[in-house]
């Protein structure tokens, strides 16, 4: 529990006035005729913010002047991330921030964050029409209700209903384990369609360490102690995760995707990601994959029709309800110091808003919070996306604070292990050792150049 209460958040209740507190009348509920107020947003830039919020909202509170305070100059850096967010802060002063799990976690626990929950009772801002899952990961967060997310990320297993159908294989099911899948995969070894391999699964990345990492963040493990700042890789759950993916990739049976050899064309590109163009029985993948087929379909003339549905990402038998791979996007919160909380407000609850949401379901490709809308795509639902709930032993609270730097080397080093136990060159605990020792030695010295 925190140790302070904001003075905001008591006068916010009543409707007495305490001197040097800001007051906010009970029961006035929001309304199109607000004060004038002039207001700053933290977002990618401003053309995306107008397009994706900016614009319903000026045609809402014409006279309530939003400046969009680009945050392009925090991913351009080079220097220490969560030293250059706070910089921003002090230099730009949004009063409506934009923030990741991480930054919204820290800041509430500050106290450097406005209390949003009795402005929520006072407005009578609707909240059970958002999932469950995404409420209850912001409370806890937070420690209360300081932030609102209009969308958030997930991943299904998608499947290829007619290659399936073609060689009597049956579908995959919710609640597969990642030895389930890959076993199922195998099942398509020495298949073929059209005078080409399939794969039983493909991942639409190059790197084995990004299938590691998959597989062990579905057993709730991190490759990192942020507190200690000591590796975690030398464990049996890792080394069980390890022996699964090195097994898999053996049999050939899963394809990962080569960026950069088959040409710089789009087409080429298109042709890497092999679930979308038919040739791929599985994938793990967020609702973008929609349309990553649809774009093959339209640009690739030569590819297979084929009928394609979802179930739940893989997921740990131990704890079944939960997902290895369900985040917030960005979370909206309101900076204890504006000057204009009842404005900063207004624009945050237009953004998390049920007419917002109607209006971005006709077109988004994200998932909504909003349950009401984007439930279904293209005759298909979308309920594996939601079905299963944030795994919080993989808060990233703290992982801003480990340099970038690392873990550019520890994914090479990991990488590089990986193949080695697939060629038979090292066993996995002497891969495991390895890592552990040549991983906390970059750790430590990536800290260190941080420090200097």
């Amino acid at each position: 529990m925190k140790t302070w209460i904001s003075g905001l958040a008591i006068l916010m209740i009543i409707s007495v006035t305490i001197t040097g507190c800001k007051l906010y009348p009970a029961g006035d509920k929001v309304s199109d005729s607000a004060e004038s107020a002039s207001i700053k947003v933290m977002n990618w830039d401003e053309a995306y913010f107008n397009q994706q919020y900016g614009g319903t909202f000026s045609l809402k509170y014409p006279k309530i002047d939003v400046k969009v305070t680009p945050m392009e100059s925090l991913y351009n850096t080079t220097k220490d991330m969560n030293s250059a967010f706070y910089k921003f802060l002090d230099t730009e002063k949004p009063d409506v921030l934009m923030l990741n799990e991480s930054q919204y976690q820290e800041m509430a626990a500050m106290g450097k964050l406005l209390d949003l929950e009795p402005l929520i009772q006072r407005d009578s801002f609707d909240t059970e029409g958002m999932l469950s899952s995404v409420v209850q990961m912001l409370k806890e967060k937070g420690e209360g209700f300081y932030g609102l997310s209009p969308t958030f990320n997930s991943q299904a297993l998608f499947y290829n209903k007619t290659l399936f159908d073609l060689y009597g294989i049956p579908y995959p099911r919710n609640g597969m384990t990642w030895e389930d899948v890959f076993r199922l995969a195998e099942r398509f070894d020495s298949k073929e369609a059209e005078g080409q391999k399939i794969y039983g699964f493909s991942q639409n990345s190059p790197s084995l360490f990004n299938l590691l990492i998959n597989v062990g963040n579905t057993q709730g493990m991190n490759i990192v102690d942020p507190t200690t700042m000591q590796l975690t890789i030398r464990t049996d759950g890792w080394k069980r995760s390890f022996q699964i993916v090195t097994d898999a990739y053996r049999k050939n049976s899963i394809y990962l995707a080569q960026f950069g050899s088959g040409g710089e064309k789009y087409e080429d590109f298109l042709k890497q990601n092999l679930f979308a163009v038919g040739r791929s029985a599985m994938t793990a993948e967020t609702p973008f994959m929609i349309n990553s087929i649809n774009q093959a379909k339209e640009v690739l003339k030569d590819i297979p029709a084929f009928d394609w549905e979802l179930v739940t990402v893989p997921i740990d038998p131990s704890n079944p309800s939960l997902s290895h791979a369900f985040s917030l996007s960005y979370i909206f919160a309101i900076s204890v110091d504006s000057p204009q909380p009842e404005a900063a407000w207004k624009l945050v609850q237009h953004i998390n808003s049920d007419e917002t949401a109607k209006i971005q379901s006709k077109s988004t490709k994200a998932l909504l919070t909003r349950v009401s809308y984007s439930k279904e795509r293209e005759g298909r639902s979308l309920e594996p996306f939601y079905a299963l709930k944030p795994n919080s032993n993989l808060s990233n609270n703290g992982f801003d604070r480990i340099p970038n730097s690392f873990f550019q080397k520890f994914a090479t080093l990991a990488e590089e292990e990986l193949r080695n136990v697939v060629g038979n060159k090292k066993t996995v605990d002497e891969a495991l050792a390895a890592l552990q020792s040549k991983g906390q030695e970059e750790l430590s010295k990536a800290i260190a150049e941080k420090e200097q």
